[in-house]
């Protein structure tokens, strides 16, 4: 405090700049103490109270301006530091906000996922069953092979949901990718209304990724629908499998050594997303999609999965020209490489 007070009867007396320089290190040390706000304005009330005898003397309004360029130096950067203070407050009060929101929404959906699962297993034994008796590669048969697959895809998703709601991440396993899409892209066709077309490219090998082939349904199904309901449920939902140069290693990916990688893009032709909307694609709740139509969960989910697998994630889009998700997977070329 005597500092303070003898920089600005200082500053007042013979304008030194040295006194301010030394008014803003004694700043920086305060700010580095995390001494508050109000203690730092009392500070400057003592000085003006030890100046009170040269105000007398007729130097009023030169006092004044200088010793508010003292204040000035002194408290500018505390109303930034207590700026910032705030916004780091009250993002984490958001993010302590959505986390407990998760958690019930995990808490519910797991409830469902259960229920869903017990209705699940009956369709599946009577498609088996009925499987057995059909004439195989007739009518029927096509049909019951059709019910048992989507069952059982459905099956995997609801046991990803359960894992996802009890915080039991799928462990990835090597896999070569392109053999899944291709799989699940057909199932998926199955299931998606006949005014959606999926059209997939592959340009690639077998490739090994790490993956999880129930989570790759649960990723591929929720960029699908987001891509059908960007298109208002009708056109040509196009994803493309291919091999491209790596740059070392992906971003995100935990330093994995890849001369290449697999990315896996699904493309749309709806109406596209401004910069600062596809910024926030990924955030927990947020969706563009109107009331009773999008929880804001299936692009956070897509993310958190993706990162699990040591991969990236892209959007690129603008209004007017669709929206491009990719997927970036490091290639491991063997099963050591995949120890994190």
């Amino acid at each position: 405090m005597e500092r303070y007070v003898g920089l600005v009867r200082a500053y007042v007396r013979d304008g030194d700049e040295s006194s301010l320089l030394a008014i803003g290190d004694l700043r920086d040390t305060l700010l580095a103490q995390n001494v508050p706000m109000e203690e730092v304005v009392n500070l400057h009330e003592q000085a003006m109270m030890s100046l009170k005898d040269q105000m007398s003397q007729g130097r009023f309004d030169e006092i004044i301006t200088r010793t508010s360029t003292c204040l000035a130096e002194l408290v500018i950067a505390y109303s930034f530091a207590d700026q910032k203070k705030k916004v780091v407050r009250e993002r984490s009060q958001r993010v302590e906000q959505d986390r407990q929101r998760l958690e019930a929404l995990g808490q519910m959906a797991g409830g469902i996922a259960h229920e869903f699962n017990n209705l699940l297993q009956p369709i599946m034994g009577m498609a088996e069953l009925g499987l057995d008796e059909a004439e195989p590669g007739s009518e029927q048969s096509e049909r019951l092979t059709t019910i048992f697959d989507c069952a059982s895809q459905a099956a995997i998703i609801v046991r990803g949901v359960l894992s996802t709601a009890r915080k039991q991440g799928a462990e990835p396993n090597l896999w070569p990718l392109a053999p899944l899409v291709a799989k699940t892209v057909q199932f998926l066709s199955a299931i998606m209304p006949s005014e959606i077309t999926l059209e997939l490219v592959v340009d690639c090998g077998e490739e090994q990724v790490l993956c999880d082939e129930s989570e790759l349904g649960q990723v591929l199904l929720n960029l699908i629908r987001n891509a059908s309901d960007a298109m208002a449920g009708s056109g040509v939902v196009r994803i493309r499998l291919e091999k491209k140069p790596g740059q070392g290693s992906v971003e995100g990916s935990s330093g994995f050594p890849a001369s290449d990688v697999l990315r896996l893009s699904v493309s749309d032709a709806g109406a596209g997303m401004p910069a600062d909307v596809a910024a926030r694609a990924g955030q927990p709740f947020f969706t563009t999609k109107s009331p009773g139509h999008g929880t804001g969960h299936g692009l956070a989910i897509v993310l958190s999965i993706v990162h699990g697998w040591h991969g990236d994630l892209q959007i690129d889009t603008a209004p007017g020209q669709g929206t491009r998700v990719s997927i970036t997977l490091p290639i491991i070329e063997n099963a050591a490489s995949a120890v994190a």
